[in-house]
């Protein structure tokens, strides 16, 4: 921050999950959601303090902010502010905050937060102080016509100016990219690999395709029944686009159906889905307008596609061989199809 102006806050995070003790008037807590920050953590993320200053609040030593949950966890109904905790048995830390629960899609999540200028009592000055240390995350932040490329590559001059002998590598990671970032080693919290978004999304797609094999099949087994249907209209003067755009339109109503029945499907069984996988899964697809219009019009994809062949196979049927009973050629082709796709 000191070195490059387009730098205007910084923040480091130290914990690393953790197992430490806290305790208060005889209550024992073994935490490991216990990290410590500088103060511009505060005006670089939106966690909302309910309570507290967040220009002041991890400014001195010993400073301790706690989410609501904890504070709850602790001290029940009584107002948490101001009120010490031990800290292993060595040292007291006063509450200056109360934070509200952190969102479950944080990247890491935390119950306490405390003043990072603590741990020069705790671990001393030098163990801070080393350039080769990697104990702790550091974020920055960049003032909006800041270029991180060319941050990036004036990193290791800095490095040589204050290190010489140093050979590590310095390299920026942007906010949205940690969480599927890979695994990166000294992540806060694991996280997971885009690979995994395409992999469920091919399988997922994959079914989808079954599905509209399936409709396909079912479909062109049913042509036979509807025949009759076919030669009346076409006697009564129905041509073969009418027939074509009636039997898509069905085919489409049924895919429209189909997902409104699915989002129904979702909504209520997501919860427990997420209980039998032991993960924190929501569903809340009005919130994304662009997620919705893009399922919307797959809905639509998969109607045409699934009703295309069955619409020109019934629109193909001629009235004098329906009527005449010769429909077992027609049958036999749709029959082959179906193998096919089966």
């Amino acid at each position: 921050k000191q070195d490059f102006p387009e730098i205007i806050r910084t923040a480091r995070v130290e914990g690393d999950g953790w197992q430490i003790s806290l305790n208060f008037k005889n209550k024992n807590f073994n935490e490991n959601m216990f990290y410590f920050t500088d103060p511009d953590f505060l005006h670089m993320f939106s966690f909302p303090l309910i309570k507290g200053d967040p220009s002041t609040a991890l400014d001195e030593p010993f400073s301790l902010l706690v989410t609501r949950s904890a504070a709850e966890r602790y001290f029940g109904a009584q107002d948490p502010f101001g009120k010490i905790i031990r800290y292993n048995d060595r040292f007291d830390f006063q509450i200056t905050g109360v934070l509200e629960d952190i969102p479950s899609n944080s990247h890491f999540r935390f119950d306490f937060l405390a003043s990072f200028n603590s741990l020069e009592k705790i671990s001393g000055i030098r163990s801070l102080q080393s350039w080769g240390g990697s104990n702790h995350a550091t974020y920055i932040q960049l003032a909006p016509d800041a270029d991180a490329a060319v941050l990036e590559a004036r990193l290791p001059e800095q490095v040589r100016t204050y290190h010489p002998r140093l050979s590590t590598r310095y390299v920026l990671q942007s906010l949205t990219s940690i969480h599927l970032g890979g695994n990166i080693p000294g992540e806060l919290e694991p996280n997971s690999h885009m690979k995994y978004v395409y992999i469920f999304s091919a399988v997922a797609l994959f079914i989808l395709i079954i599905g509209c094999f399936n409709a396909l099949n079912l479909s062109t087994a049913r042509s036979v029944m509807r025949a009759k249907e076919v030669g009346v209209r076409k006697v009564v003067g129905a041509g073969r686009r009418e027939l074509v755009l009636q039997f898509l339109g069905e085919s489409v109503v049924y895919a429209l159906v189909s997902f409104a029945l699915s989002l129904g499907a979702a909504h209520l069984l997501v919860g427990w889905f997420g209980r039998l996988l032991g993960r924190n899964l929501t569903f809340h697809l009005s919130r994304e307008s662009g997620l919705s219009l893009g399922f919307f019009g797959l809905a639509l994809l998969v109607g045409l596609i699934s009703g295309l062949y069955p619409a020109f196979l019934l629109s193909s049927f001629q009235p004098v061989t329906i009527f005449r009973g010769k429909l077992r050629a027609i049958s036999q082709r749709g029959s082959f199809f179906r193998s096919s796709f089966v």
